[in-house]
């Protein structure tokens, strides 16, 4: 049977191909099970790697659980890779001590504006980083190469295909992101219908 291919009409290539390499956390019901999922990266990972996470809901974890985060829980895992976890919200992110450090916030550091950072009662940082604070660790995250981006869009694109999806309509293309699809077009590895806007 042969039936024609879905077309996404609202997607963001880039941004969900990125995704696809960070650790899924959506269902972790407890801090333990999103620290049992990091750990489990940890073991395959090497020195200075950096480990992200994305989709822990405060939603499924009870309220108490949650006030235990805090970077010496991710310390504990691991004090040799770069660790940082986004929410499902993608307003919260909560980052071990090697990333806190690199973000050089200390005690006296203020909150930005529209942003939060976290605190324990000793107004020692947390690691837990709110709203638009979250771009001190946005700031100091590596910018991916070429070559890990363009294997990143082929792991996109493996995935779309799963789905039956075999043309999708971009909006969010930044310039980065036009020269590598037009790259991968010349190289014949962009097997993907895209209209870009």
């Amino acid at each position: 049977t042969v039936i024609p291919g879905f077309i996404d009409a609202e997607a963001n290539l880039m941004e969900f191909s990125k995704q696809l390499s960070l650790l899924d956390l959506r269902n972790a019901k407890s801090v333990d099970e999103i620290l049992s999922i990091v750990s489990d990266r940890v073991k395959t990972s090497k020195p200075d790697e950096w480990i992200g996470g994305f989709g822990w809901d405060e939603m499924k974890i009870p309220e108490k659980d949650l006030e235990r985060l805090n970077h010496t829980l991710l310390d504990k895992i691991s004090s040799g890779q770069f660790i940082y976890l986004v929410n499902a919200l993608g307003n919260t992110t909560w980052v071990n001590k090697k990333v806190l450090d690199l973000t050089k916030v200390n005690k006296d550091t203020p909150d930005p504006e529209n942003g939060a950072i976290g605190f324990d009662d000793n107004n020692n940082p947390t690691g837990l980083f709110y709203e638009s604070a979250q771009a001190m660790v946005i700031s100091v995250l590596p910018q991916p190469s070429e070559q890990e981006v363009i294997r990143n869009i082929e792991r996109g694109i493996n995935e779309l295909f799963k789905y039956g999806i075999t043309e999708i309509n971009d909006a969010n293309i930044t310039e980065q992101g036009l020269n590598v699809y037009k790259k991968m077009v010349d190289d014949n590895k962009f097997p993907i219908r895209l209209y870009a806007m």
